[in-house]
């Protein structure tokens, strides 16, 4: 036998005597007596307080224990000295949660009925417990939120110390903003303890509001004399004009409105105030816009903008096409010679702009006079005799900002010729008709 089961079986039997179980000489009457009649040490040794755990020493050979430990049930047998236990606390229970009442929502600040109205605040409630939590309770958070602009969660969330299987209330408040448009707002509602969790949903209904509205309507660009625009040219001044309505319920208080561009191309004023717009009303707006001089942007945007102290901004967007200036300029013209008679006129051209010309197309118009009356200043023009006969230019079909190109306009001379001449030479792009060019020429006689 090792020592240490030497020294159990040693413990057990000094247990078993300080229970009762120690055995007296047959002669010793006395001390019989005592035996049978002193028994309050025995009672107090073995009476366990305190729960055992399997493997204790224990007093009292054959005592018992039976309780429950925090969620399970245990029993004990001493055996040699030694608690022997069996239970249940290995089969641990998962935390469960659950609503015992609601989520509901409960109105704070409002008119008191059961509308959920612009403006105000109401709150979450319901109860909720803990199944299977330890004795000393489960920490657990009640959180509410939403993904609705037009709801502000105050706090957010509920703090429960120590939830247990005794339902605990919650409240979390939000506000419905001044200017929540009607329709429906979905909260959700949840509440976790480590691992557990529980979820749902909550539809507030939102009724319309007594709000102005404000649109606009009929945006149009005028020119200097107050007609529609058809075409805007750089260094234009314009008035550019819009119907400002409330189309709400109530007047829209405070309204100012502004226009703005997107790029400097188009000049535009300062915001200016409306003031007041009573339900229903409208009013016409003026801009005054002036176009750049030298636009660096064709298709600039202009944004109309309309805001209330009580109103949602209005916003509407006009997009403008500028006709940017004439940038195509002669440089030169010259004679060059192709073969015997053919000539050419050979045009130097060049785009001073800031823009591509794209889809440039050539034509000529040779210059012809009708016979002119007496005292017309005109009149002794050798340029307004007749036309040269020169045939048709031809040039690119596009010419980049800043770049230089050549086109010709092929001659043949013949004995009708004449000696000077004035051709126009007209070009048109994408972007605007370009000239005429007024080409007084000598035909090339003798050269």
């Amino acid at each position: 036998m090792s020592t240490r089961r030497s020294a159990l079986v040693l413990a057990a039997l000094f247990a078993v005597a300080a229970c009762g179980g120690e055995t007296s000489d047959p002669t010793d009457s006395a001390g019989s007596d005592d035996a049978a009649s002193d028994t309050s040490g025995d009672v107090a040794v073995c009476d366990t307080t305190e729960a055992p755990a399997d493997g204790d020493v224990c007093d009292c050979e054959a005592q018992t224990y039976a309780g429950r430990i925090d969620t399970c049930d245990r029993s004990c047998l001493c055996e040699f000295g030694f608690w022997a236990c069996t239970d249940d606390c290995d089969e641990v229970l998962p935390l469960a949660l659950s609503w015992s009442s609601g989520p509901a929502i409960e109105e704070l600040d409002g008119d008191g009925d059961a509308e959920v109205n612009p403006g105000e605040t109401w709150r979450v409630v319901g109860s909720v417990a803990a199944a299977n939590a330890p004795a000393a309770g489960a920490p657990t958070t009640v959180r509410v939120g939403s993904d609705a602009a037009s709801v502000s969660i105050d706090a957010g969330t509920y703090e429960i110390e120590a939830l247990t299987d005794e339902p605990q209330e919650f409240a979390i408040a939000f506000t419905v903003e001044d200017r929540a448009t009607a329709g429906e707002v979905v909260l959700q509602v949840e509440a976790f303890s480590g691992f557990a969790t529980l979820s749902d949903e909550l539809t507030v209904t939102v009724v319309p509001a007594a709000l102005p509205v404000l649109t606009w309507d009929d945006l149009e660009v005028l020119d200097a004399e107050g007609a529609t625009a058809l075409r805007i040219e750089a260094g234009d001044e314009l008035l550019v004009t819009g119907v400002l309505s409330n189309e709400g319920t109530v007047a829209a208080e405070g309204v100012s409105v502004s226009l703005s561009s997107s790029s400097s191309s188009l000049a535009t004023p300062d915001e200016q105030s409306v003031g007041v717009l009573a339900a229903g009303a409208t009013r016409v707006v003026e801009f005054a816009v002036t176009v750049a001089a030298s636009p660096g942007d064709l298709a600039p945007q202009l944004t109309f903008v309309a805001d209330a102290d009580n109103a949602e901004l209005a916003t509407a967007l006009y997009d403008v096409t500028i006709y940017p200036p004439d940038t195509l300029s002669v440089v030169e013209h010259t004679w060059r010679n192709i073969d015997g008679l053919n000539w050419e006129l050979v045009v130097t051209l060049q785009n001073t702009g800031r823009f591509a010309l794209p889809g440039l197309e050539w034509r000529r118009v040779d210059y012809v006079s009708p016979p002119l009356p007496e005292g017309d200043p005109n009149r002794d023009d050798p340029f307004y005799a007749t036309a040269l006969g020169i045939g048709e230019p031809t040039g690119p079909g596009s010419l980049a900002a800043g770049a230089t190109t050549e086109v010709t306009l092929p001659l043949t001379i013949s004995a009708e010729t004449p000696a000077i001449g004035r051709v126009l030479l007209r070009v048109t792009s994408d972007l605007r008709n370009h000239g005429p060019f007024a080409l007084d020429v000598s035909v090339p006689l003798g050269e």
